[in-house]
């Protein structure tokens, strides 16, 4: 008998499989079944237990039905509670990833994301805009901590909930990647720690699951060598600028801590103030996520249309977008919460014109949303109706005074508050809870608020910025004390020398005075929410006798006009005289020897305003000889952005001319293709097959080809990675653009790249990591004999070549090779594939074999023939095991001289994990050892780590590190918090 307990029930599982697959090569079963060939191995290993769906592709695949089937089934719940939960997780998360999270949708009619969704497109904030856009998916393959940054209403939520989506669903297929993905609000990571904080946000919002998930859950991986995708929705939701900073120091630090391999987040924000971003590290790329481009908005209003079931859909489009033609919305239509809110006012009065502006937008949209609730009447039965209308005729004032208690920082349950200021109308027949339960349905019908970690929340922010501003407004003096505050931002600069705007650090337009100090006025911080205030004021009547508008435009420099034309584009109102100023100013600057950025933004800046000057400077600086290229082009790209036809003219003009630089033609090139001028794929394709051009160019006009829709790319990708006078890793990336695009000579390319010994290492490694994307069995192979050929190889030096044949072994154990687990141990023990090399084959084999991984690693740590760097690489690996062996050597080799700081500190931390009784004393030797240029990030872990002990000597260190070591305010503010910590630590505390 093989066991009754879980352990039993997965042998047995896993033999009935074995048994089922009858000599069947486990590759073509895991093809047939339309799952991973690893996914199979993991299963068949031990390694993973089948979800749900797996299982059932497996059975159909193995013809396994009937009473044997059901027993599959039986078995697999008994082997493993964590992969019931998993599973669990896993559908509740797809079901509510389906719902579609716009404030813009009307309760009840709230379409399937996916049927109004259209795949948008990031471009890289570090690179220039010739760089190019690439698709927002390709993100999830990055495998790195990123941000994805817009502005309200951009998509943001949208794209997260589709990751999540479509995450849930590959996993419950059987086709799961490196990590398993989980959507959190920002706002939920403030407080408790990591897997606490994500447990208690996904037991909130997600109300499919059978049981609550505890922490341990998300604080283990989900499977062997997987890891959880953390999408953190909303930063800019997150309204104290320390919780905030608090926030992103936390995800810092999971990400570079012992938890690195088990987290990847994926952080989506508005653009933050100041350099907050920076907390996550240097090396933390930025994504901005683009708005529909002109041939998108056709397809996602015909999309919202079906859906809104109106008569012809086809037809509405057209008259739809010949109505946003005749306002100013036509640009912040793009925006895909803009899409989704005017096309339902559209549908709803298709005879009446749009909206002029953004404020009416979401006035109009909010009247919608109340006529709606009034048609659907009272949603609640009370004793007294009396009482129940006159609470629901005051519920949406309240709702905007909330809006504007969360605008300032208010944290009171929506509920409690609703209730405390209508208790004077519930019906003394009324019992409070039955009060409260009217009330709460009420405000959830209403289409403003829905329920969210135990409260109610506004849908979006754009919403809550509305809405405060209308409330704001009500009174007078209140509306005009928000206004100032908004717009108070003054600056003063010391003149420097020369005198220049540069030299004294004043934006560009503000001419630097002679006296001591000057004064210039920055433009508020948040355009979006001022927008909304401004327009709430109008309606009201409401005027300042000192104009923050009149006063910006004077004395607010190129960044001040900037602000001031992107209200006018969103139809905010504003004064004649200020438009003009800002008109005059913008042109006149336009004019100036400025620098040709500078000068571009002041021209797009007065095109905003609508002013024709504007795209006359556009089309001067993309047609002057004496502009660098890349100025020329962001010049015409612009001038085409705004539907000028000088714009593609120009770009035509540009990639045409021969002497300006490869990558700005491509640029060019691939914009003239995309707004439908086919010379522009004619272009990318001399490009590509210009032997003249730089390799990596050549690859680049053949992506951007592909990339606009080009049919004659397939052969240029081909030809390229056929192309032997091509490097060979441009190559391999034209065979994976072409495999990547459905044409199976791509991966056939591939293949032989990865297997010809003539090709680099590099070279065949990047080929199979392109086969294991595209879900290759052959990327097995060609990691087997990367790892088992002992020749040196074209272009690689001894040590590379030794190196690579471990993470070749490496990669096969993360593909489920059974192969990988041998290999990585022999290499541990060979003195001649090199001492570091080793250490990381046997950390490596934990993963699969614990054993053997510890017993390898402390044989490493006394081998006389490692040097102490590898010895002691090793020791922190066996702590990280658990392993008490380690610390001897530990105490030893750390403190010798010559040691790095961070490899102290890594020693120091592995103590601290082990729980060994020296580690506080070992902590406190390491100040005086380190290096007079230690980052304060390794002097702050030493009392970090004393805290987490409860030694007070943390305290005394934290006073004695000298200032000038710790620069910076978020230094201090971390000081603060090791204190904190050290308290919660000390006995009798608490």
């Amino acid at each position: 008998m093989r066991g009754t307990g879980p352990a039993g029930a997965h042998r047995e599982l896993i033999a009935r499989i074995r048994s089922a697959l009858a000599g069947r090569r486990q590759s073509e079963v895991a093809r047939d079944a339309g799952i991973q060939p690893s996914t199979l191995s993991n299963i068949l290993n031990a390694k993973a237990v089948p979800t749900l769906t797996t299982l059932d592709l497996l059975a159909r695949a193995l013809d396994v039905t009937g009473p044997d089937l059901v027993e599959l089934h039986r078995l697999r719940v008994r082997a493993d509670a964590r992969t019931r939960r998993i599973d669990d997780y896993l559908t509740a998360a797809r079901d509510a990833a389906r719902e579609h999270p716009y404030a813009g949708v009307l309760p009840g009619i709230a379409p399937p994301l996916a049927a109004v969704y259209l795949n948008q497109r990031v471009h890289p904030c570090e690179q220039p805009s010739e760089a190019g856009s690439l698709p927002a998916d390709d993100l999830l393959a990055g495998g790195r901590t990123c941000v994805v940054l817009a502005g309200p209403g951009g998509g943001k939520s949208s794209l997260l909930r589709t990751w999540l989506h479509r995450g849930a669903e590959l996993w419950l297929e059987g086709r799961g990647g490196a990590q398993v993905p989980v959507l959190v609000p920002a706002a939920a990571l403030v407080g408790a720690p990591l897997a606490d904080a994500v447990a208690d946000a996904v037991n909130r919002d997600l109300g499919g699951l059978v049981e609550r998930l505890p922490p341990s859950f998300f604080a283990a991986e989900p499977q062997p060598g997987v890891g959880w995708l953390i999408l953190v929705d909303g930063l800019d939701e997150v309204t104290d600028d320390d919780a905030r900073r608090r926030v992103l120091r936390r995800l810092a630090d999971t990400s570079r801590g012992a938890h690195a391999g088990l987290y990847r987040f994926i952080v989506a924000t508005r653009p933050l103030p100041g350099p907050e971003l920076d907390l996550l590290g240097a090396g933390v790329p930025r994504y901005e996520l683009q708005p529909f481009g002109r041939d998108d908005l056709p397809l996602v209003a015909a999309s919202w249309f079906r859906c809104l079931e109106v008569p012809d859909p086809e037809d509405t489009t057209r008259r739809f977008l010949r109505a946003l033609d005749r306002t100013r919305l036509a640009a912040l239509a793009h925006v895909p919460l803009m899409t989704a809110m005017l096309c339902q006012l559209h549908a709803a009065a298709p005879e009446q014109p749009l909206p002029a502006g953004r404020g009416q937008v979401y006035r109009d949209f909010v009247e919608l949303l109340h006529r709606h609730q009034r048609r659907v009447g009272s949603p609640h039965t009370l004793p007294e109706p009396t009482a129940a209308e006159k609470a629901l005729d005051h519920l949406p004032g309240l709702i905007a005074h909330l809006a504007a208690e969360r605008l300032a920082g208010s944290t009171t349950p929506a509920l409690d508050f609703l209730c405390s200021r209508l208790g004077a109308l519930r019906p003394p027949r009324v019992p409070e809870r039955d009060w409260r339960a009217f009330l709460d349905t009420a405000a959830r019908r209403g289409g403003l608020l829905i329920p969210r970690g135990g409260d109610l929340v506004f849908l979006h922010q754009t919403l809550l910025e509305h809405l405060a501003a209308q409330h704001l407004v009500r009174d007078p003096k209140e509306g005009a004390r928000a206004i100032r505050r908004a717009f108070h931002r003054r600056q003063r600069r010391t003149p420097g020398i020369p005198l220049s705007p540069y030299a004294t650090g004043t934006p560009p337009g503000i001419s630097p005075r002679v006296w001591f100090l000057f004064r210039y006025w920055q433009p508020p911080s948040d355009l979006s929410s001022t927008g909304f205030l401004l327009d709430a004021a109008h309606e009201a009547g409401l005027t300042l006798r000192r104009s923050p508008l009149r006063r910006l435009a004077r004395r607010g420099g190129l960044p001040g006009w900037e602000f001031i034309a992107s209200l006018a584009a969103m139809g905010t109102w504003l004064p004649d005289d200020v438009v003009a100023t800002v008109a005059e100013s913008l042109h006149a600057y336009g004019l100036r020897k400025a620098h040709p950025s500078s000068r571009k933004e002041a021209a797009e800046a007065l095109t905003r305003l609508g002013d024709p000057r504007g795209p006359d400077q556009l089309h001067a600086l993309a047609t002057r000889s004496d502009s660098s290229d890349s100025a020329r082009l962001r010049a015409a790209e612009a001038l085409a952005e705004h539907g000028d036809p000088r714009g593609p003219a120009a770009l035509l003009a540009l990639c045409r001319d021969v002497d300006a630089a490869s990558h700005v033609r491509i640029a060019a090139a691939a914009l003239t293709a995309r707004i439908g001028d086919p010379r522009g794929a004619d272009t990318l394709r001399a490009l590509a097959l210009d032997p003249e051009m730089a390799d990596h160019e050549r690859v680049e006009a053949a992506a951007r080809s592909a990339g606009v829709g080009d049919p004659g790319a397939a052969a240029l990708l081909h030809t390229l990675s056929a192309d032997t006078t091509v490097g060979v890793l441009f190559r391999v990336k034209a065979a994976d653009l072409l495999a990547s695009s459905g044409d199976p000579r791509g991966a056939e390319r591939l293949q032989v790249l990865g297997r010809s010994r003539n090709v680099a290492t590099s070279a065949r490694s990047a080929a199979g990591e392109a086969l294991v994307r595209l879900d290759e069995p052959a990327a097995a192979e060609v990691f087997h004999l990367l790892a088992t050929e002992r020749d040196e190889l074209p272009d690689d030096s001894f040590h590379r070549a030794r190196s690579s044949r471990v993470e070749a072994a490496r990669r096969l154990v993360s593909l489920g090779d059974p192969r990988g687990p041998g290999l990585l141990l022999a290499f541990s023990r060979d003195p001649e594939v090199g001492c570091f090399p080793r250490v990381r084959a046997a950390v490596s084999l934990a993963a699969v074999d614990k054993p053997a991984a510890v017993g390898q690693l402390h044989a490493l740590t006394g081998s006389a023939d490692l040097p102490d760097g590898a010895r002691l690489d090793a020791a922190v690996h066996l702590a990280g095991l658990g392993d008490r062996r380690a610390a001897p050597v530990l105490h030893l080799l750390a403190l010798r001289p010559g040691t790095a700081d961070h490899t102290r500190v890594q020693a120091a931390r592995a103590l601290v994990g082990l729980g060994d009784p020296g580690a506080a004393g070992f902590l406190r030797t390491l100040p005086p050892l380190f290096r007079p240029s230690v980052h304060s990030d390794l002097l702050l872990d030493v009392p970090r780590l004393l805290a987490e002990l409860g030694d007070p000597h943390a305290s005394e260190l934290l006073t004695t590190l000298a200032p000038d070591r710790r620069p910076g305010a978020y230094d201090r503010a971390e000081a603060r918090r090791i204190l904190a910590l050290l308290h919660e630590h000390r006995p009798g505390t608490g």
